[in-house]
């Protein structure tokens, strides 16, 4: 892959599936310096600067969770000049930065192993974990004596020794050694950054990089700031993500209609010749009743005997995490007004679309701007404020279509059951159409 210059800063502002994940490689700081006749130090302590000004360019751009390189497990090897130099520009970062950081709600959070270090730095780490601990606004993860390879040695390490101790059962597997990581409760990385021009990952968040991103740029890390992260989120806005997958959500129909049938005896069929304007193929799928209260019927029950507990006539307004960021709770609100709060393992919620929010539809839809429709009032965006509270990208919001036609100038809705009916439509210039 080729490096890629510095672009301009996109002026749209952040978009819904922009990067909330950011790591980055900090590399360039001894050439920076030796291009400028000066001691490797210096362009150590010029690549702070570079740390500062980026942390605070950041949630500009609508990323939430920044993880940067800073030192590895195999930097000992470096002269112990420039360790020892590295090391105390950890201590006067945390001197001259923390108070800083706890104002503007950064929590920082230290990747890597804590063994080797002197103790004066694991003190600084302790105390920096613990005055931001609260904060929620952003999340800075340093990885300090961190090697992608020995974290995760060393989550492997944590699951046996918690089965020893009788606190874990069963063989060891991606979700449990996903836990065992340093990166543990920190959101998927989204994208990861070399500076410098280099192209290898070089031992970090080697777990982390399955399905993330690589960009890598032409610019020394001294020189990094807002313009490289907006080079960023432009590269990653090109980038075709699939995880693996493939590109049409409506390949993955077929084997969700399989298990329903097969693990919870939810009986459908395929129905032909069905009138549903907008489609250019008429079939659906459908329960042998045809009406969409025996569908309702059957997945109430499927649900039930899950073990799954449904609340209805509640409105969520709050959700409840644990440290590991995992929804623990949750609180509602009923139709009267009275509050509740309700504890649980899993939660699936259940969200109307935003056809009835003109707000987010201009957002997320630029092309319907200013177009005469109508989205019913109940359709209020829910799912995606949620997405975004919880850090969420959002993804396969292009297509749209719709359930019936707006009358103009009547401003009433025809439906697509008037049309199966025996309706007819007509354009401004009188001409009929159903599609």
């Amino acid at each position: 892959m080729s490096a890629h210059p510095i672009h301009s800063a996109p002026t749209d502002g952040p978009r819904p599936d922009d990067p909330r994940h950011v790591a980055l490689i900090m590399d360039g700081n001894g050439r920076w310096a030796e291009a400028r006749g000066l001691p490797r130090a210096m362009g150590h302590r010029e690549g702070v600067q570079a740390l500062k000004r980026t942390v605070e360019a950041a949630p500009r751009f609508g990323i939430r969770c920044l993880t940067v390189f800073g030192f590895s497990t195999e930097n000992w090897s470096r002269p112990a000049d420039e360790v020892s130099d590295l090391m105390g520009l950890v201590r006067s970062y945390v001197a001259s930065d923390l108070k800083r950081l706890e104002r503007a709600g950064v929590r920082v959070r230290v990747l890597g192993r804590r063994t080797g270090l002197p103790d004066d730095i694991i003190a600084i780490i302790d105390k920096a974990e613990a005055t931001t601990a609260h904060n929620e606004k952003f999340l800075l993860q340093v990885a300090f004596n961190y090697g992608g390879r020995a974290d995760i040695v060393d989550a492997a390490q944590r699951h046996v020794d918690a089965v020893l101790a009788g606190q874990a059962t069963g063989p060891l597997g991606e979700e449990s050694l996903g836990r065992g990581l340093s990166t543990a409760g920190a959101p998927p990385v989204d994208v990861i950054v070399r500076t410098s021009g280099e192209q290898r990952l070089s031992n970090f968040l080697l777990w982390e990089a399955a399905y993330a991103e690589l960009v890598y740029q032409n610019v020394l890390w001294p020189d990094y700031g807002a313009e490289g992260l907006a080079d960023v989120i432009a590269q990653y806005r090109n980038r075709d993500r699939r995880f693996g997958g493939r590109t049409a959500p409506a390949e993955a129909i077929a084997p969700a209609l399989d298990r329903l049938a097969q693990r919870h005896d939810v009986t459908l069929q395929v129905l032909e010749g069905f009138l549903y304007p907008g489609h250019s193929a008429h079939r659906m799928h459908a329960t042998p009743e045809k009406t969409g209260a025996s569908l309702i019927a059957q997945l109430e029950r499927a649900a039930s005997e899950a073990g799954a507990m449904l609340l209805t006539q509640a409105t969520v307004r709050e959700l409840y995490v644990d440290d590991a960021q995992r929804v623990r709770g949750l609180g509602f609100e009923r139709p009267d007004g009275h509050l509740e709060q309700l504890a649980c393992d899993t939660l699936v919620l259940a969200c109307n679309g935003f056809g009835g929010n003109m707000q987010m539809v201009g957002e997320l839809l630029p092309e319907m701007r200013g177009a005469t429709f109508g989205g019913h009032v109940g359709n209020d965006g829910s799912a995606i404020q949620w997405g975004r509270q919880l850090g969420a990208r959002l993804a396969d919001l292009t297509g749209y279509q719709g359930h019936g036609s707006w009358v103009v100038p009547h401003g009433i809705l025809m439906t697509w059951a008037v049309m199966a009916e025996g309706g007819i439509q007509l354009n401004a210039q009188g001409k009929r159409f159903h599609d």
